[in-house]
C-alpha cells in the first residue's frame, strides 16, 4: 500500500479486530461455552500400514480413528453448527 492513510486504516482495522476477538474469546471461556478441539497425545512410536485392509472398517477388522479423521470430523461438526445458525437467522427473519 503506497497511500500511508489508507495504510493506517487498515492496520487500525486489524488491530481492532484483534482486541474484539480477544474479548469475544475471554467471554467464552469465562462462560464456558468456548469449544476447544480434541487433545490427541503424541505417540511414542510410528505405527505402519502394513496391510492393504486400511480402509475395511464397515466389515472387516476394526481399527482406530486416526488425527486426519478427528480433525475432519471436528471441522465439521463446526461447520455444521454454523449452517444451522445461519439457517436458524435466515428462518427467523423471512418468517
Amino acid at each position: 500500500m503506497a497511500r500511508t492513510e489508507v495504510l493506517d486504516l487498515f492496520s487500525n482495522t486489524i488491530d481492532l479486530t484483534r482486541q474484539l476477538y480477544n474479548k469475544s474469546l475471554n467471554v467464552l471461556l469465562e462462560k464456558g461455552l468456548y469449544s476447544r478441539a480434541a487433545s490427541i497425545p503424541i505417540p511414542k512410536k510410528v505405527d505402519l500400514i502394513e496391510k492393504q485392509g486400511y480402509l475395511t472398517g464397515w466389515c472387516g477388522e476394526r481399527r482406530p480413528i486416526n488425527a486426519i479423521e478427528i480433525m475432519h470430523f471436528y471441522k465439521n461438526m463446526k461447520r455444521n453448527a454454523i449452517g444451522k445458525s445461519l439457517l436458524l437467522g435466515f428462518g427467523q427473519t423471512a418468517g
